[in-house]
């Protein structure tokens, strides 16, 4: 049992560690270091979640700040013009690294994938793991379709070939999350005035 204080007059949470199995100091530690390195990059990760979603073949978060080296590569290249950069002021040390911000524009999902192309240091690859930006989901109380309305906006709005969205028996969308890739151009093509009825979360989350 190995017991970790928490802040505040919360008591300390034990936990488990097997029938007849003691951590020694440097396990304890190297336990604790973990525990440490998974809460920032939780933090990281929701940060970034809140700014944008980071564009196809990008790495981990916590590799790809180290590895994106702030240049205009990828933004040059997407001839779509998908790409921005928020400023230092914006978002502080996430500033000038490429999001996307899906309700003001798509990715397109480019079959060439300029965007990976053209980076030079890794940050962006293309690598089946790293190709699913975030997955999509639905939002009924937004949708049209739910509400009795004739929509199908989002019917066809996947990139060609993926067709990770269908229309369900009530006309409301429904998402295969093993073949959606996040590009968002369902949540950007819809129409509805009380919020967006689909919303694509970045991977890491959902």
């Amino acid at each position: 049992m190995v017991c970790i204080s928490t802040h505040g007059n919360e008591k300390c949470k034990c936990i488990k560690m097997g029938e007849g199995k003691k951590m020694d100091r440097a396990g304890f530690f190297k336990f604790g270091l973990r525990k440490t390195k998974e809460k920032a990059l939780e933090k990281i990760q929701s940060k970034v979640s809140k700014i944008g979603i980071r564009p196809p073949g990008a790495i981990d978060e916590e590799e790809f700040l180290i590895a994106c080296i702030r240049c205009d590569d990828c933004v040059i290249a997407c001839p779509h013009d998908s790409i921005f950069k928020p400023t230092y002021a914006a978002v502080g040390g996430y500033g000038n690294t490429p999001y996307l911000d899906l309700k003001h524009k798509a990715c397109e999902y480019c079959p060439d994938t300029p965007c990976i192309s053209s980076c030079k240091t890794g940050a962006l690859i293309k690598e089946p793991q790293y190709m699913q930006m975030g997955i999509a989901k639905v939002y009924e109380e937004h949708c049209l379709s739910a509400q009795g309305q004739y929509c199908d906006y989002c019917k066809n709005p996947c990139p060609t070939g993926i067709n990770a969205l269908k229309i369900g028996d009530n006309r409301v969308p429904v998402i295969d999350k093993e073949l959606c890739v996040g590009c968002g151009k369902c949540e950007y093509i819809c129409v509805s005035q009380t919020g967006k009825a689909i919303e694509v979360d970045p991977v890491h989350y959902v």
